[in-house]
């Protein structure tokens, strides 16, 4: 085993090297402002061929609903009843979160050319342009999908592949974000259900990227990504919420990103496996990390695992060489954590636009600069109350001063 130091735009960074050539490991010990370079060349991606800069169109197909957030003290134990501090009501669900998410922060620039924090006044640097497309169902029995709409035509989504379901409510999520931001989370689908195949579904935009969530049909996200792969684009898929059963089709994608209970649950783990995770956190990555390459062997080219306060692991596989990443979790400095429901969302958004722009550029795939910008993507939006409403301007990621979380 070979160990080298890299400090160039990290503090704190190690890589180590496996002597077989089966495996390469980047290990980010402690997150800076900018992204590690080990040297290495990341991995050829198939879809990193285009040299011109063109305007991306992401698609996004999933959930839309509407957030009632309780803000209480603690979780109640079974069978008690307790008064909430505060409640919100917000547009929400991870298919409306993803796409304002990858719009609000479509003007990143790549990771590999921030050097140092801008201050406020600062001009700002920007990435290609790329435009989001929402694809989704509302419903007409209430108001909450005029809201949802409204707040993503707010944020630049394109909304015309939002179709109504006559007779029905709109999806909707009851969630309870405790004193230390932790939340629970019990929704409804109903206009989200009835997502499916069909004239109703307009896939009618020529896709670059194509990023879908597991809280529509399963039916449906199989059709989305047979018909994404057959106009050769990106395939990102968000396995949320956490099921126990997956279609095969759905893991042959190019990014599957998902949490550790969604990891847990395709894997068939039932228990909780550890009960100290600060002692614990080298045994707890180094476990996601296995099922990073379960997760290959199922079709996922590219698997990242996010662990909460601990940071997120992730594992590219290309022609049997893993590269595999570990990232802190990182917060805003002075700030505490206030909800984490939308964290994963803000993670994905920027993750998915990094990959976007190398892509525009013609770059080689650097997984690691995507995990990092949507690691601090996630720092920002958990500190405050919300999913939508907390997903972070690009302002924010350039200006914030953050630290590693401690755990």
């Amino acid at each position: 085993m070979s160990v080298c130091q890299n400090n160039l735009r990290f503090s704190n960074v190690r890589a180590e090297c496996e002597e077989s050539g089966l495996i390469v490991s980047h290990f980010i010990i402690r997150m800076s402002t900018a992204t590690p370079n080990t040297g290495a060349q990341p991995p050829n991606h198939e879809h990193a061929f285009n040299k011109s800069v063109k305007v991306a169109k992401v698609v996004i197909v999933g959930s839309l609903n509407l957030d009632f957030i309780n803000l209480i003290d603690s979780h109640p134990a079974s069978g008690s009843h307790v008064q909430a501090n505060d409640d919100v009501e917000a547009p929400g669900g991870h298919g409306g979160n993803q796409a304002v998410a990858c719009a609000r922060l479509s003007a990143l620039p790549l990771a590999s050319t921030i050097r140092r924090l801008l201050q406020p006044d600062e001009p700002l640097p920007s990435g290609p342009a790329m435009d989001v497309f929402m694809n989704g169902a509302i419903g007409d029995q209430d108001d909450f999908g005029e809201r949802i709409v409204a707040e993503l035509k707010k944020n630049k989504v394109n909304t015309t592949g939002i179709f109504t379901i006559k007779g029905e409510k709109t999806g909707y999520a009851h969630i309870n974000v405790d004193a230390q931001g932790t939340s629970s989370v019990t929704g409804r689908a109903k206009a989200n259900a009835k997502c499916l195949p069909g004239p109703a579904l307009k896939l009618d935009v020529e896709p670059d990227v194509v990023l879908v969530q597991l809280e529509i049909p399963q039916e449906t996200v199989k059709h989305v990504l047979a018909w994404a792969k057959g106009h050769n684009a990106i395939t990102i898929c968000n396995a949320a919420p956490a099921t126990r059963t997956v279609a095969p089709e759905i893991f042959d994608v190019d990014h599957f990103i998902l949490n550790e209970e969604q990891a847990d649950k395709l894997d068939g783990i039932k228990t909780v496996l550890f009960n100290n995770r600060s002692n614990q956190r080298d045994e707890i990555r180094q476990h996601y990390l296995t099922q990073c390459a379960e997760f290959h062997k199922l079709g996922a080219k590219c698997v990242v695992i996010t662990l909460a306060e601990l940071g997120a692991v992730g594992s590219v596989r290309e022609s049997g060489v893993a590269k595999r990443y570990i990232f802190d979790a990182v917060q805003v400095e002075s700030k505490k954590v206030e909800d984490t429901t939308g964290g994963s969302d803000a993670f994905i958004g920027a993750y998915t636009v990094e990959i976007v722009h190398q892509w525009q550029l013609g770059m080689k795939q650097d997984v690691g600069s995507a995990m990092e910008m949507g690691i601090k993507a996630a720092g920002l939006c958990v500190s405050r109350v919300g999913s939508m409403q907390g997903i972070p301007t690009v302002k924010e990621i350039l200006t914030t001063e953050f630290r590693a979380v401690d755990i």
